[in-house]
């Protein structure tokens, strides 16, 4: 599972790279939003913090968007699946 979601995070990596080179990341919000979240827990992964950066930092349309949900879902279990491994 880790080689996989090592492989699907390149390649949004890759996306997200060239919606930002012609400035068209605002069509997949998303893709930037979960760049975001992903950044946000590498460098503070206490729950606490996690929590009040994404209620200041995240619009509550965006958070109530079920795609923000499934991200934010896939994300936590995925950094507790990699915490796990070390």
């Amino acid at each position: 599972m880790n080689l996989l979601s090592a492989a699907s995070s390149q390649t949004d990596d890759a996306a997200l790279a060239l919606l930002e080179k012609y400035e068209l990341t605002m069509l997949v919000p998303m893709l930037t939003l979960q760049r975001q979240l992903w950044l946000q827990i590498e460098q503070e992964p206490n729950p606490t913090s996690f929590f009040k950066w994404i209620m200041k930092n995240i619009s509550q349309q965006m958070q109530e968007d079920d795609e923000f949900t499934r991200i934010l879902f896939i994300w936590l279990v995925m950094t507790r699946y990699t915490c796990n491994l070390s």
